[in-house]
């Protein structure tokens, strides 16, 4: 997923690791960042250097592209795994779990 400016891009994978680019020359930002226990299923960004990623663990991480631990994390955000995240402002997001359930 780029950022709103297309600066960056943001990749979430089966091996539980975010990777974050440089959308202009390709090369990885720091190294692979670990967050979650599980599949990372999906990612957005809230504004240029803040992205969201959500994953089987049940868990939400609030990323800096700029830093490596995550800023915030919500364990057991629903009571299956999270399939999706989507930006609703630049400070404010949803996720849906595989039962359909948006919080």
């Amino acid at each position: 997923v780029f950022s709103p400016d297309s600066t960056r891009l943001v990749s979430v994978s089966y091996d539980k690791s975010v990777e974050v680019f440089d959308a202009i020359t390709g090369e990885m930002i720091g190294e692979p960042r670990i967050g979650h226990s599980a599949v990372v299923y999906s990612v957005c960004f809230l504004n240029d250097a803040l992205f969201v990623t959500v994953s089987r663990d049940k868990s939400v991480v609030v990323w800096h592209c700029d830093s490596q631990p995550p800023i915030a994390r919500i364990e057991d955000a629903h009571n299956t795994y999270i399939t999706s995240v989507l930006r609703i402002s630049t400070d404010s997001f949803v996720t849906g779990d595989y039962f359909g359930i948006v919080k």
